[in-house]
């Protein structure tokens, strides 16, 4: 096998990246070098390789010194090498020096400035269609063939209906807004759901006063799992990860999210994905232990989907094993890969091509050892990078009818 001429066919592949922030930036494109410097998973790395946190007031020179000598302390990390290799990729820049990293500044603010720099930053990478939250001003619309609209909606704030009179009454007149705002969604073309799923399966018996925030919540929860259930619509969960409101707080917000390995997470929602079998589940995953049960709820319930790794798993040596699993136990159909989780499209670009080129060498591994052959191997990676995400997201996956079990 001819590896560097199979990696170049898995590197020309379409790519659907299924979540990023690109809709809430402010910026489609990277303004400098400090837009890719201080992206929120990067900037961790880097202060971890003694990158100050002050580094933002700094005098730029100062600053450029300080980026350059983290890069280095941290040069073995997966993120400095990847970091690396964008900057060459797409602007042929060096950021081993301060003197590199301002020269790249001003190649990346050119950039900025260069009409059509976001459709050609796309082309390089092969990025088909991008799933985000709404079309903003900051430039998205010049990848408009390559959108598909996500909701960000959330259910009403359980005070509310806990200060009204008749609290069973209003959560009713809240679910059914609920469902008039899904179908209305669903109207507009936006079928892929971000939401938090309820805990349970039991719908909450509300009483006219004396429920529970976590009652009403639950109520609506279910309100908007059935609505986006019934019109036969996407999910997305998110799981492994703790926010700072839950329980801990930590002193400075920057400290405000941790992984969260949760063995039983992932089992709570069996019956929720056997109830709500008219939906299709992407499960998104930032905690290595739940990588397993999510692999295995996809072979129970065929509506579930394992999906790309996000944050705290975003790490090579936890894509390969997720590759691995899924690989032995599920349909290539059945599997999306990338969730770049990205705020500019450079680095839309830097997480996909890391993606692209773990995916390239671990079924490269596996025609090399006779697992595969090229064919299937090129299918794997069709459907895991691209075709899995474009049936769920525009409502082509068929889904059974009824419960799956």
């Amino acid at each position: 096998m001819d590896h560097e001429r199979f990696r170049e066919r898995i590197l020309a592949l379409p790519v659907w990246d299924t979540h990023n922030h690109l809709d809430g930036s402010k910026r489609l494109c990277a303004q400098g070098v400090w837009d890719i410097a201080n992206y929120f998973w990067f900037r961790r790395e880097l202060r971890g390789a003694g990158y100050p946190d002050e580094a933002d007031r700094m005098p730029e020179a100062r600053r450029a010194e300080a980026l350059a000598r983290a890069m280095d302390v941290a040069s073995n990390t997966a993120w400095c090498r990847a970091v690396r290799r964008t900057m060459k990729d797409l602007w042929d820049a060096e950021i081993a020096s301060a003197a590199g990293v301002l020269a790249a500044n001003e190649k990346i603010r050119a950039t900025a400035r260069r009409a059509g720099w976001a459709e050609e930053v796309c082309k390089r990478m092969n990025m088909a269609r991008l799933t985000v939250s709404r079309v903003s001003d900051n430039g998205l619309h010049e990848i408009r063939d390559r959108l598909y609209v996500m909701s960000g909606y959330r259910p009403p704030e359980a005070e509310a209906i806990l200060s009204t009179p008749d609290q069973k009454a209003a959560a009713r007149r809240a679910a059914e807004t609920i469902a008039e705002d899904v179908s209305a969604l669903f109207d507009e073309g936006v079928r892929v759901f971000r939401l938090t799923p309820p805990t349970g399966t039991a719908v909450p018996e509300l009483k006219a006063a004396g429920n529970t925030p976590e009652d009403v919540t639950e109520y609506l929860a279910h309100a908007l799992l059935a609505a986006v259930d019934k019109r036969g619509g996407h999910v997305q969960v998110f799981l492994g990860m703790v926010a700072a409101t839950r329980g801990y707080r930590p002193r400075t917000k920057a400290h405000g999210h941790h992984a969260l390995n949760d063995p039983g997470r992932v089992a709570a929602m069996h019956d929720l994905f056997d109830m709500y079998c008219g939906c299709t589940f992407e499960i998104l995953n930032a905690a290595q232990l739940s990588s397993m049960d999510i692999v295995n709820a996809a072979r129970i319930y065929t509506n579930v989907y394992p999906g790309g790794l996000w944050w705290f798993s975003f790490r090579p040596s936890v894509y390969r094993e997720n590759m691995q699993y899924r690989l032995e136990a599920l349909p290539a159909s059945r599997c999306t890969l990338l969730a770049s989780d990205a705020r500019c499209i450079e680095w839309c670009y830097c997480k996909t091509m890391l993606v692209k080129r773990l995916l390239a060498d671990f079924l490269a591994d596996q025609l090399r050892r006779g697992r595969l052959d090229e064919a299937i191997a090129l299918h794997v990676g069709r459907q895991w990078l691209h075709e899995t995400a474009r049936r769920v997201c525009l409502g082509e996956e068929s889904r059974p009818a009824t419960s799956s079990r």
